[in-house]
């Protein structure tokens, strides 16, 4: 186990298996070359039990509400272009 925290840019591939959530957590770094395209390394692997991995959902979603209230966040409007069509 690693001491103290990993920092995280987001989260990469999320995956069920055997009945368990696998959560690729991913950091976005530099391009090797200068003007190439940045890479994005998964650096952790977080697993657990599909009935936490939904409470973590919804606690999270609660979170994005309680930010979005308090005016720390915006939530985009999808565009039109953006939408697909049925």
């Amino acid at each position: 186990m690693t001491d103290g925290f990993q920092y995280i840019d987001g989260v990469g591939n999320v995956s069920v298996v055997n009945g368990m959530a696998h959560i690729d957590l991913v950091v976005v770094r530099p391009p090797v070359v200068e003007g190439g395209e940045p890479r994005v390394d998964s650096v952790e692997h977080l697993v657990m039990a599909l009935p936490q991995f939904v409470r973590l959902c919804a606690e999270m979603a609660g979170h994005l509400q309680r930010m979005e209230e308090k005016g720390l966040i915006a939530r985009k409007e999808a565009s039109i272009d953006s939408q697909s069509s049925l």
